[in-house]
């Protein structure tokens, strides 16, 4: 019969390990193999991981009672709706799997050797891979110094080869830097002189616009004074011809009042009315 219900933990599985690991005659080298073929025997709702199991002995999570509402209660279909072969679900095929015979399981123990032999080969090519890359780089390391180390030399020696022009240049280099600290002297003298050219036609200038200035103030003393006076004797000249003006004014009335008399007046002495 079967092992187990579907509801029930891993630790009732142990009983049939033992078993199956007496008849094999299995010494703990194949153990995760038989493992996992018992456990694809069951659905994977059966299945439970390393940390929902508890100590031995105990339930798992999953297999606690719990209670549930009516709401929640749904109801199952017809089993003979399953009945059929073509009908049947992948959980309902693997719960009718058989375990395998031992010719089968012997099968299986060999090819699972080779696969083992396999992995030790492909882990020992990984290692010499890894050892030759190892290699490959050190060798490219080296190659590289010795190329810098090549490049390095061939420098020096071009640089001996090329130290008899070196020396003209820097030859060539000092007697120009001369030349132009000859220059620049023979420019700061000429900056000096036209600084002092200039500053000496600043003073004269200077002194030129004070005594300018100061003609000037003497200018306008003088001509100050002469309008003082012109203004003085004008006025005087001007009181004494507005007082003819005004004699000469009342002159001319007065006979301008005799002739308008006379013209009002005729022959007889009488008035005239224009």
């Amino acid at each position: 019969g079967g092992p187990a219900k579907l509801g029930a933990g891993i630790d009732t599985l142990t009983p049939l390990l033992q078993e199956m690991f007496n008849q094999r005659g299995c010494n703990g080298h194949n153990d995760l193999f038989v493992v996992r073929i018992i456990r694809s025997l069951f659905p994977a709702s059966t299945r439970s991981s390393r940390s929902e199991l508890k100590s031995k002995g105990l339930e798992r999570k999953s297999d606690r009672p719990r209670r549930r509402k009516q709401s929640e209660i749904v109801t199952r279909r017809p089993k003979e709706r399953f009945n059929q072969p073509a009908l049947k679900s992948p959980w309902l095929k693997k719960k009718e799997y058989k375990l395998p015979e031992p010719e089968e399981e012997n099968a299986l123990q060999e090819k699972d050797e080779e696969i083992e032999k396999l992995l030790k080969i492909i882990e020992s090519l990984k290692r010499t891979i890894k050892k030759v890359k190892l290699c490959e780089i050190k060798a490219q390391r080296d190659k590289n110094e010795a190329i810098e180390k090549y490049v390095a030399v061939e420098g020096l020696l071009k640089l001996e080869q090329d130290g008899g022009a070196l020396k003209n240049l820097e030859n060539q280099v000092a007697s120009l830097k001369c030349e132009l600290a000859n220059e620049r002297q023979e420019k700061d003298d000429l900056i000096d002189q036209h600084e002092d050219a200039m500053y000496d036609a600043e003073e004269s200038h200077k002194t030129e616009i004070a005594q300018e200035r100061e003609k000037r103030e003497q200018l306008k003393d003088f001509y100050e004074e002469k309008i003082r006076r012109i203004r003085s004797e004008y006025n005087k000249r001007s009181y004494k011809h507005n007082s003819l003006m005004e004699e000469k004014q009342k002159m001319l009335e007065a006979e301008k009042q005799k002739n308008l008399w006379a013209l009002r007046t005729n022959e007889n002495g009488k008035e005239i009315d224009y």
